[in-house]
């Protein structure tokens, strides 16, 4: 990804099942990006890992450890987590 000077780094911890449906070994990203809101990140990542897709909107976000349930602000150096639903009885 070529990055601008308008681009932010994001580091990205994908949990669980995020992580498996996109089959990948590690756990965290940087993400370079120019998105600048958890909603923008959350479109950026579908596109990013289509296999997330079907999940993605009830994905739980946590930004700098500190669970967040509306659209808010990121800045450059930010952790962003993927928290995926829970399912279980």
């Amino acid at each position: 990804m070529e990055t601008s000077e308008n681009s932010i780094s994001i580091k990205v911890v994908f949990f669980a099942s995020t992580r498996e449906k996109i089959r990948i070994d590690e756990d965290i990203f940087i993400f370079e990006t120019t998105e600048t809101t958890t909603k923008e990140l959350k479109h950026e990542i579908k596109e990013r890992y289509p296999a997330l897709s079907d999940i993605i909107d009830s994905i739980t976000l946590a930004v700098n450890q500190e669970y967040v349930y509306e659209d808010v602000g990121l800045n450059d150096g930010d952790e962003v987590a993927l928290i995926p639903p829970l399912s279980g009885g």
